[in-house]
């Protein structure tokens, strides 16, 4: 199953991700295009800066641990 690149409500997608962790085989996280919430001026940005796809990954092993 593929989600989103955290699991807090990223782009409104709130869902239940340890119950669907557990009746999935797996879950891929989709570690890219990451600055989809821009809330100020654009400026160049990584497209997947590292140290958000790290905490991402860490809030989805704290939910579904």
């Amino acid at each position: 199953m593929d989600v989103a690149w955290s699991p807090a409500c990223v782009d409104k997608r709130c869902y239940d991700y340890a119950s669907l962790a557990d009746i999935a085989d797996f879950i891929f996280i989709m570690a890219y295009d990451e600055r989809s919430q821009i809330h100020g001026p654009c400026v160049a940005w990584a497209n997947s800066a590292l140290n958000v796809t790290e905490s991402g990954k860490r809030l989805f092993i704290r939910c579904v641990s």
